[in-house]
């Protein structure tokens, strides 16, 4: 439950308790009530430190790698309006993984949030704990700060997908299906995070091309109104192979709710 809706049951109840008392209830009653309402105030603090064992947890287990500081080659002038450059960043950390269902479930029982839109009645769906979790942007960062992290830069997923050598694909400049969760040959939806560790990209993480896109913390104007940048390509996406290299960017409405192929990794800074 959240912070914000926790306090608000309190205030209700203290006030529900304040009439009742006002209005005298009689001893036995008044003793009724107050015990109803303490053992409120015990269940409150129990879902309070639940929620912060969760929080606790989350943030101790994410799997970052860290990327170093340093210039790397970005874009790829075939593309077409993403031309190649160097940019230098510093060092930060990225998730090794996408976000899973299971990592996402233990943030919407802590916080009450909303489940993603393929959930079934607030639970991931039976045997997808270790797929990508599919939620908005705004989302994606909810959990992020929640976890005591952020999404990534677009710079900064597309030099731990591609490594400081401008190459086209994670694992180099040939495309391979077999390295990653794509169209072609695959199954018509996503895979479990931990799948195609030889696909790694050169800082060891996994499935930055393919399986789903993945949000970054960047946005653009367009004609439509705001929308955020996402990287890496997803299950659907087709095998022309550009469309799959970490250079591509997509872009996508940042409350967008019920997209299945958008997912997102966390980053924090060094």
């Amino acid at each position: 439950m959240s912070g914000v809706r926790r306090a608000g049951l309190v205030a209700s109840w203290i006030v529900g308790l304040s009439l009742l008392v006002t209005a005298g209830c009689g001893g036995s009653e008044d003793d009724r009530v107050r015990k109803a309402f303490e053992a409120k105030l015990a269940e409150h603090d129990r879902q309070r430190e639940e929620a912060q064992s969760k929080q606790a947890d989350a943030k101790a287990n994410v799997d970052l790698v860290l990327v170093p500081a340093g210039s790397f080659k970005m874009g790829d002038n075939s593309l077409g309006g993403l031309p190649e450059r160097n940019e230098t960043l510093d060092a930060f950390y990225i998730g090794r993984h996408e976000v899973s269902n299971g990592d996402y479930r233990d943030f919407v029982v802590a916080t009450d949030a909303i489940p993603p839109f393929d959930w079934i009645n607030g639970e991931p769906p039976a045997g997808r704990l270790e797929h990508p979790v599919r939620v908005p942007q705004i989302d994606a960062e909810r959990y992020a700060k929640w976890i005591g992290c952020r999404l990534p830069t677009k710079e900064e997923w597309e030099k731990a997908a591609r490594g400081e050598d401008g190459r086209k694909f994670p694992w180099g400049n040939n495309y391979d299906a077999s390295l990653c969760h794509t169209e072609q040959g695959q199954d018509g939806d996503t895979c479990p995070v931990t799948r195609f560790p030889a696909g790694a990209s050169p800082y060891g993480c996994l499935n930055m091309t393919g399986n789903v896109r993945e949000w970054t913390s960047s946005t653009t104007s367009t004609d439509g109104g705001l929308r955020g940048i996402l990287k890496g390509g997803g299950f659907a996406d087709d095998n022309e192979r550009k469309w799959l290299r970490c250079a591509m960017e997509y872009f996508a409405r940042p409350t967008v709710e019920k997209n299945p192929m958008n997912g997102f990794r966390v980053a924090r800074d060094a």
